[in-house]
């Protein structure tokens, strides 16, 4: 190379360091170095927001698809514990009723202690006609005739009505005096319209009138003063065999139907109601 040019090399190279940008052209040049740098953040920015949803994105699926399994799969137990799960399942279809605690000293608080009660509580008289459910029995009125009947000492003309008790067949007559009557369990109740005096028939099933005439004679000799002594009734054409006892207002008749009692209990709560007493005759002489 010649000297010249290692002059002109040398001018150039002071050129170089010495000279200085022109203030615009300065400026020009940071605007557009300070809008790469920005551009390059922003794409580092997107980058790094791209690689977090992803991410998430991914944990997602595979939690769903883990509980998906889980789901469907149950946790299987081991067979063991199957086995006794079945076991228990089976004890408890055999489990006995809460309200079958017999034999093992329980007693169920919502049972029903009516039984215990009738037990409990001292024999009473009862009504019900044995073995007759209350649908069975029933009273028929079967219709009306005139008849003439002696009230104190003096014959009279009245009207009776007829009636059937089922389910025993009996038959038997009650003055109109009597006009109202209704069943109350397995006992018919006749009675006036003032409630004076009342009649009640019912049936005593497999009793003898014997026993039940001790009976009845305990109990008025417990409650009265005045009771008679049982004999038996003046009771015109009634066919069966009977007993009779009274104590004052009240009395009674018991006659024996095969092995059943027919009993007829009388009650006159009004000492002025004197024709009760005196057409209670009709219903003794009238039972076939």
């Amino acid at each position: 190379m010649s000297h010249n040019e290692d002059e002109l090399i040398k001018e150039l190279k002071e050129l170089k360091t010495n000279a200085q940008l022109d203030p615009e052209k300065k400026d020009s040049m940071k605007k557009a170095l300070q809008q790469h740098a920005k551009k390059k953040r922003s794409r580092s920015k997107a980058k790094h927001t791209f690689i977090w949803l992803s991410t998430a994105a991914a944990l997602l699926a595979c939690s769903v698809t883990v509980y998906t399994l889980i789901n469907n799969n149950q946790i299987t137990l081991p067979a063991g514990d199957n086995e006794q799960n079945e076991e228990i399942g089976n004890a408890g279809e055999d489990a006995k009723d809460p309200n079958d605690m017999e034999g093992l000293g329980v007693e169920d608080p919502d049972a029903d202690i009516s039984g215990r009660e009738e037990e409990e509580t001292p024999e009473q008289d009862d009504h019900s006609g044995e073995g007759v459910s209350q649908q069975e029995f029933k009273v028929d009125q079967l219709g009306e005739e005139a008849r003439t009947i002696s009230v104190e000492g003096t014959e009279e003309e009245t009207t009776v009505r007829n009636y059937r008790m089922e389910p025993y067949g009996i038959e038997y007559q009650v003055d109109t005096y009597y006009g109202e009557y209704a069943i109350e369990e397995n006992t018919v109740r006749h009675h006036d319209k003032n409630n004076y005096t009342s009649i009640w028939l019912y049936v005593e099933k497999n009793a003898t009138i014997e026993e039940l005439a001790n009976e009845f004679d305990a109990r008025y000799n417990e409650n009265f003063d005045n009771v008679s002594e049982i004999m038996e009734p003046n009771d015109g054409e009634n066919p069966y065999s009977g007993l009779t006892q009274n104590a004052g207002s009240q009395k009674y008749y018991l006659y024996q139907i095969d092995e059943n009692v027919l009993v007829i209990e009388y009650d006159q709560s009004n000492p002025e109601a004197s024709d009760g007493s005196a057409r209670l005759q009709t219903v003794i002489e009238s039972i076939r």
